[in-house]
Protein backbone atom coordinates (compact mmCIF):
# COMPACT_ATOMS: atom_id res chain seq x y z
CA UNK A 1 0.00 0.00 0.00
CA UNK A 2 0.99 3.65 -0.85
CA UNK A 3 -0.12 6.44 0.56
CA UNK A 4 0.28 10.04 -1.63
CA UNK A 5 -0.63 13.83 -2.33
CA UNK A 6 -1.32 14.39 1.66
CA UNK A 7 -2.92 17.47 1.75
CA UNK A 8 -4.79 20.31 3.77
CA UNK A 9 -7.36 22.43 2.44
CA UNK A 10 -6.28 21.37 -1.02
CA UNK A 11 -2.42 22.31 -0.25
CA UNK A 12 0.75 20.61 0.66
CA UNK A 13 2.00 21.22 3.43
CA UNK A 14 0.58 25.37 4.15
CA UNK A 15 1.91 27.40 6.21
CA UNK A 16 0.32 30.70 7.42
CA UNK A 17 -2.91 30.15 6.61
CA UNK A 18 -6.27 30.05 8.51
CA UNK A 19 -8.43 26.60 7.90
CA UNK A 20 -12.15 27.21 8.84
CA UNK A 21 -12.69 24.80 7.77
CA UNK A 22 -9.50 22.27 8.12
CA UNK A 23 -10.14 19.51 5.57
CA UNK A 24 -7.48 16.80 5.59
CA UNK A 25 -7.12 14.71 1.86
CA UNK A 26 -5.16 11.97 1.04
CA UNK A 27 -4.98 9.06 -2.51
CA UNK A 28 -4.22 5.47 -1.22
CA UNK A 29 -3.41 3.21 -3.81
CA UNK A 30 -3.45 -0.79 -2.78
CA UNK A 31 -3.66 -4.16 -3.53
CA UNK A 32 -7.42 -4.47 -1.86
CA UNK A 33 -10.55 -3.23 -3.32
CA UNK A 34 -11.07 -0.43 -0.91
CA UNK A 35 -10.10 1.39 2.87
CA UNK A 36 -11.34 -0.44 5.44
CA UNK A 37 -10.67 1.90 7.92
CA UNK A 38 -8.29 4.75 8.52
CA UNK A 39 -6.81 6.79 11.50
CA UNK A 40 -5.86 10.03 11.83
CA UNK A 41 -3.75 12.06 14.24
CA UNK A 42 -2.45 14.97 14.82
CA UNK A 43 0.28 16.77 17.03
CA UNK A 44 2.72 19.54 18.08
CA UNK A 45 5.83 17.55 17.68
CA UNK A 46 6.78 15.58 14.57
CA UNK A 47 7.79 12.59 16.82
CA UNK A 48 4.21 12.50 17.68
CA UNK A 49 5.13 12.75 21.27
CA UNK A 50 1.99 14.94 22.22
CA UNK A 51 -1.06 14.03 20.48
CA UNK A 52 -3.62 16.91 20.13
CA UNK A 53 -6.07 14.83 18.08
CA UNK A 54 -6.94 11.18 17.43
CA UNK A 55 -9.98 10.07 15.36
CA UNK A 56 -9.87 6.87 16.25
CA UNK A 57 -10.08 3.72 13.56
CA UNK A 58 -12.95 3.98 11.48
CA UNK A 59 -14.65 5.12 7.93
CA UNK A 60 -12.56 7.92 7.44
CA UNK A 61 -13.33 10.15 4.08
CA UNK A 62 -9.94 10.17 2.16
CA UNK A 63 -11.51 13.18 0.06
CA UNK A 64 -12.66 15.56 2.83
CA UNK A 65 -11.77 14.62 6.43
CA UNK A 66 -12.73 17.41 8.90
CA UNK A 67 -11.13 16.78 12.44
CA UNK A 68 -13.06 18.56 15.01
CA UNK A 69 -10.28 20.83 16.91
CA UNK A 70 -9.40 24.37 17.34
CA UNK A 71 -5.91 25.49 16.08
CA UNK A 72 -3.88 27.30 18.08
CA UNK A 73 -2.19 30.59 16.03
CA UNK A 74 1.27 30.88 14.90
CA UNK A 75 1.42 26.75 15.81
CA UNK A 76 2.90 24.12 13.79
CA UNK A 77 1.07 20.93 13.55
CA UNK A 78 2.10 17.53 12.44
CA UNK A 79 -0.75 15.34 11.21
CA UNK A 80 -0.41 11.12 10.15
CA UNK A 81 -3.09 9.09 7.94
CA UNK A 82 -3.23 5.70 9.03
CA UNK A 83 -4.75 3.54 6.22
CA UNK A 84 -5.79 -0.08 6.47
CA UNK A 85 -7.35 -1.92 3.58
CA UNK A 86 -10.16 -4.58 2.75
CA UNK A 87 -7.36 -7.03 2.20
CA UNK A 88 -5.26 -6.01 5.55
CA UNK A 89 -2.76 -4.21 3.29
CA UNK A 90 -1.88 -1.01 5.34
CA UNK A 91 0.38 2.08 5.66
CA UNK A 92 1.11 5.35 7.16
CA UNK A 93 2.23 8.77 5.95
CA UNK A 94 2.84 11.75 7.11
CA UNK A 95 2.57 15.79 6.71
CA UNK A 96 2.17 18.89 8.17
CA UNK A 97 0.74 21.98 8.36
CA UNK A 98 1.42 25.88 10.14
CA UNK A 99 -1.58 27.85 11.22
CA UNK A 100 -1.14 31.86 10.53
CA UNK A 101 -1.17 34.46 13.28
CA UNK A 102 -4.71 36.55 12.91
CA UNK A 103 -5.13 39.61 15.12
CA UNK A 104 -8.07 41.37 15.70
CA UNK A 105 -7.85 45.50 15.86
CA UNK A 106 -11.17 46.12 17.17
CA UNK A 107 -14.11 48.56 16.00
CA UNK A 108 -13.66 51.40 14.30
CA UNK A 109 -15.97 53.56 13.23
CA UNK A 110 -18.42 52.17 14.62
CA UNK A 111 -19.58 49.15 12.60
CA UNK A 112 -16.81 48.61 10.64
CA UNK A 113 -13.94 45.54 12.12
CA UNK A 114 -10.75 45.19 10.80
CA UNK A 115 -8.68 41.36 10.74
CA UNK A 116 -5.46 41.33 9.78
CA UNK A 117 -3.39 38.37 8.70
CA UNK A 118 0.10 38.38 9.35
CA UNK A 119 1.98 35.71 6.90
CA UNK A 120 6.04 35.80 6.38
CA UNK A 121 6.75 34.76 2.94
CA UNK A 122 10.57 34.20 1.71
CA UNK A 123 11.11 38.08 2.94
CA UNK A 124 7.53 39.42 1.88
CA UNK A 125 5.26 40.75 5.07
CA UNK A 126 1.81 39.95 3.65
CA UNK A 127 -1.50 42.08 5.30
CA UNK A 128 -5.03 40.84 4.21
CA UNK A 129 -7.43 43.13 5.39
CA UNK A 130 -11.30 41.64 5.73
CA UNK A 131 -14.02 44.60 6.25
CA UNK A 132 -17.27 43.77 7.42
CA UNK A 133 -19.29 47.37 6.62
CA UNK A 134 -23.53 47.37 7.77
CA UNK A 135 -25.89 48.98 5.60
CA UNK A 136 -26.69 51.87 6.97
CA UNK A 137 -30.74 52.59 6.02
Amino acid sequence: MHIRKLRTNHIETPMGYTFDPLTLSWITESTGKEQAFARITISTESDFSTIVYDSGKGQLDSVAFHPDIDLMPMTRYYWQVEVTADDGDSSQARSFLKRGKWRHLGPLHGSEHHLTRHRRSSETLILLRLFRLESIW
